[in-house]
């Protein structure tokens, strides 16, 4: 019985620092780590074509995470959601707070020691998620996109110069964040007191990395950070908006580049004999574009590798540890005909995502493989220390220290997942002179036909997304008003530039 006045007598095990220590990191992992279930609930009811619930957990998410390190992330997400619903001035509101926090982050260096620092004890996922190169310029392209659909012309010039200059910067870029990366890492790899080189080096983990990511090789991007979808678009845009000749050339040069990464393509090559003919003074006849995008770009999932730490402290410890990899999405619908007075147009790909995102993955896995090891390792150090405690303490602390340590591994033992997932598969594209009727029908190889009106304007585009084969398809439209003399105009004026 304890007596009035006494006080209670602390234990050993309530006064260890190691167990406080790792009881305040558990808590802190167990509060944080997990926080991006939201995001993928949304991401995974997206893919299956339930755009209102994809709306309400990523509108969850953006409260929980809209302010902090995922900011990016869930305002890119939110404004795809927003604008496959039709709510396009609800998209270019999401869309500009992640371009102005995008903005922000590349103004700042592309990573803190701090932020490393506490990465490697939690997850990578408590690093600041900045978007990839592909998410900067398809951002732009969207912008773009939402801008011409809503007859803001301008603003709409605006995004695809900056989607073009987003691929001119983003090699220098990229190769500027992957020094300084390499450089922190390094850094916090000193620190540590851990080798990454030997374990980088080791056959056994060698052959592994090269079982799980040589499939990469496959997916053959067309050049670095470049996307044929963004060079297209705005081929088209400075075509059929052309204030004078230098909008005609230019519209002819990116006709020109697109072409140079899809060789295959008719309609592509067709455009730029177009658009040649145009400067030539040959009128313009009213045309329609079938932009499809289909299925849903790669998710990341989780790869379990066993993985030799070596560290000062002992020779050498296996540690199981998640890496990050590419998983693709198979259930789309391949193509997309398109019916228009009697003739039937098919068509052909622009753009495959894939390869765009597994290039820009495979430049990064070097550094992210870096980082998990560090990672690893910082956590088998702190295991380790832990460890040579307990034989100094009773049975209760002893079980506890072990509890804990397992716990903390466990749930801090997470790859970063995040990605932009709602992106399409693949962009292909159609092209026709526009029927009398002002009528076509799409029709998909499992799909039902829609019919679709066109305006009565010079040049159609009608932006059609397929998330899977059996989901309805989402239907968009938008013009350009200018009439054939607005061309000739511009083509006579081309001479002078």
């Amino acid at each position: 019985m304890i007596r009035m006045g006494q006080g209670i007598k602390k234990t050993k095990w309530q006064m260890s620092p190691w167990v406080s220590l790792l009881g305040w990191t558990l808590l802190l992992c167990l509060t944080g780590c997990n926080s991006n279930a939201t995001l993928r609930q949304a991401q995974a009811v997206y893919r299956v074509g339930d755009l209102h619930a994809a709306r309400e957990h990523i509108q969850s998410f953006v409260a929980q995470e809209g302010n902090g390190g995922d900011r990016v992330i869930a305002y890119l997400e939110q404004g795809t959601i927003f604008r496959e619903l039709q709510d396009l001035s609800s998209s270019e509101t999401s869309f500009q707070i992640a371009d102005e926090r995008i903005d922000q982050l590349d103004d700042q260096p592309d990573i803190s020691l701090s932020e490393e620092v506490y990465s490697t004890v939690t997850n990578m996922n408590n690093l600041v998620y900045r978007g990839y190169s592909y998410d900067r310029v398809m951002l732009s392209v969207y912008r773009a996109l939402n801008n011409m659909q809503l007859g803001n012309f301008p603003a709409a010039r605006v995004h695809l110069i900056r989607a073009y200059n987003r691929q001119v910067q983003a090699v220098d870029r990229n190769a500027k964040r992957i020094e300084k990366a390499q450089q922190v890492s390094s850094e916090v790899a000193s620190d540590k007191r851990v080798d990454v080189a030997r374990t980088q080096n080791d056959p056994g983990f060698l052959s592994n990395l090269k079982k799980h990511y040589g499939n990469l090789s496959q997916y053959h991007a067309y050049a670095d950070y470049v996307n044929p979808f963004a060079e297209w678009l705005q081929g088209l845009y400075f075509f059929a908006d052309a204030a004078d000749g230098s909008d005609l050339e230019r519209a002819r040069k990116s006709m020109e580049r697109t072409l140079g990464m899809v060789p295959a393509n008719q309609m592509v090559r067709d455009d730029l004999a177009m658009i040649q003919a145009i400067q030539n003074g040959k009128p313009v006849e009213p045309m329609t574009y079938v932009i499809f995008a289909t299925g849903t770009a790669p998710i990341r999932g989780e790869i379990r590798l066993d993985i030799p730490v070596f560290l000062v402290a002992r020779d050498v410890d296996y540690v199981g540890v998640n890496f990050p990899k590419l998983v693709m999405n198979s259930n789309f619908l391949r193509t997309l005909n398109v019916h228009s007075q009697g003739r039937r147009y098919r068509t052909q790909l622009l753009a495959d995502m894939d390869s765009i995102v597994a290039q820009e993955f495979n430049n990064q896995l070097p550094i992210i493989i870096t980082r998990t090891i560090i990672s690893a390792a910082s956590k088998a150090a702190v295991a380790y220390g832990l460890q040579q405690t307990i034989n100094n303490q009773n049975s209760w602390e002893a079980l506890a220290i072990r509890l804990a340590t397992a716990a903390y591994q466990v749930s801090t033992n997470e790859a970063d997942l995040r990605t932009w997932a709602s992106l399409p598969k693949q962009f292909q594209i159609a092209r026709f002179p526009t029927p009398a009727n002002r009528r076509i029908e799409l029709q998909g190889n499992v799909a039902g036909v829609t019919s679709v009106s066109l305006s009565s304007q010079q040049i159609n585009v009608v932006y059609v997304r397929s998330l899977a084969p059996y989901v309805p398809y989402e239907i968009s439209q938008f013009s350009f008003g200018k009439g054939s003399s607005s061309w000739q105009n511009a083509a006579s004026n081309s001479s002078l530039h």
